[in-house]
């Protein structure tokens, strides 16, 4: 009796960076909103990630690190359960608070002190 043997196949690689559209999303917005930039994005250069942003007239490169090593600083392994009670490792993106804070040594190491931006007037309100 032969048996017939198959190929393995070929299974896709799980992205071990979930989210990273939305977390940039995030990151641009927190630069932005709490630090005073103008703008930020992050730019792929082969094996490399950097985060950049617009600060008046200039572009200040906060973060230039290979694509493994950026991402890791963004992320937090947290144990998920899965089927039968196992428990497995998952990257999740971290709370707005440890942003803020990674964030905020990145900024004064290569900007300088934030710049509060000032605050929205809000309308009158015409009393009764």
């Amino acid at each position: 009796m032969t048996e017939s043997i198959r190929p393995p196949r070929a299974v896709p690689a799980r992205r071990p960076w979930p989210g990273r559209a939305k977390l940039a999303a995030r990151l641009r917005e927190l630069l932005r909103r709490e630090f005073g930039a103008d703008d930020a994005w992050i730019v792929h250069a082969g094996n490399r990630c950097r985060l950049e942003v617009r600060v008046g007239w200039r572009i200040v490169v906060l973060l230039d690190e290979s694509a493994a090593t950026f991402w890791t600083r963004f992320y937090v392994e947290a144990p998920r359960r899965v089927r039968l009670g196992r428990r497995v490792l998952q990257h999740t993106q971290r709370g707005q608070r440890e942003l803020r804070e990674l964030l905020s040594g990145l900024w004064a190491a290569r900007v300088g002190a934030p710049v509060p931006r000032p605050p929205i007037p809000r309308p009158l309100v015409q009393e009764s």
